[in-house]
């Protein structure tokens, strides 16, 4: 008999719950917003011009977090990069 917000929360709740198991465990969420560019760990899916200089090949958006697990690479962040055209 609860209503579709109680079980939004409790999805919502369970969820949490699981990252942190997985944190736990070892595996870091890679987020790398304001980083510069590596393609080591990210897979650029765009550029997003920019107008300051200082923002030229830094993440800018993040469409995908990626996945480290005890240091090594799970899966690379898919990220927007800006670039500075002059």
């Amino acid at each position: 008999g609860g209503t579709l917000t109680s079980l939004l929360d409790g999805v919502e709740l369970v969820h949490k719950m699981f990252d942190q198991a997985l944190e736990e465990l070892g595996l870091e969420k890679h987020a790398p917003l304001g980083d510069a560019f590596d393609p080591m760990s990210m897979e650029a899916h765009g550029m997003i011009p920019v107008s300051d200089p200082e923002q030229a090949n830094k993440v800018m958006n993040i469409l995908r977090p990626g996945y480290r697990l005890k240091g090594r690479e799970l899966r690379p962040a898919l990220v927007q990069v800006g670039f500075h055209s002059g």
